[in-house]
């Protein structure tokens, strides 16, 4: 029923299903990546970190933890991010909006990294021959170079280091990239 339904109701739970993981994650690079992208003509990222490439990265990921952040920002969902540059001034930010925030200062100096639509460890696992639609719950950022999850909301989280919920969740890189299967979170 998988390949012929777009949704199936199973034992009365309606549960949506996709073709592909590059359908999956689709509206979370739509979303997620366009954001700073669309500032970069407009504005200059508000902080510019010196140094060798992970310094800077470092750099950059306690600048934005340094960011207020509103008391409910771990529940916002990957979808709540807002303006960045009214947000950033406020110092109004949620943890999509610190994801959001690091990720344009970090394209703004080059450094290569991903963001990753993640999922909680509390969730089902994924069945990876099963994508499904609104499969992630949070946002990260990877560092490939150096194999560096990146958790800019989590205040007491060392680079490497994820918020507890995502222990032992899954991840997957943005953009999506043809054979790219989600990664497995750092746990405890």
């Amino acid at each position: 029923a998988r390949f012929v339904l777009p949704s199936a109701n199973i034992r009365g739970h309606r549960h949506q299903w996709a073709s592909s993981w590059a359908a999956v994650t689709k509206p979370y690079s739509a979303e997620l990546l366009t954001r700073s992208s669309s500032l970069r003509g407009n504005h200059f990222a508000p902080f510019r970190p010196r140094g060798e490439v992970t310094d800077m990265a470092l750099a950059a990921t306690q600048w934005v933890r340094d960011r207020i952040q509103r008391a409910d920002a771990m529940k916002a969902t990957w979808r709540d991010g807002g303006l960045l540059p009214n947000r950033v001034t406020t110092n109004n930010l949620n943890a999509t909006d610190k994801v959001n925030l690091l990720h344009w200062v970090l394209e703004s100096h080059g450094i290569t990294h991903r963001v990753a639509a993640a999922r909680s460890g509390a969730l089902a696992p994924l069945n990876l021959a099963l994508p499904e639609p609104e499969a992630f719950d949070g946002v990260l950022i990877y560092l490939p170079e150096r194999q560096l999850w990146i958790d800019p909301s989590c205040q007491t989280c060392e680079p490497g280091e994820v918020h507890p919920r995502f222990h032992g969740g899954a991840a997957m890189l943005l953009p999506f990239k043809r054979g790219e299967r989600p990664l497995t979170l750092p746990g405890p």
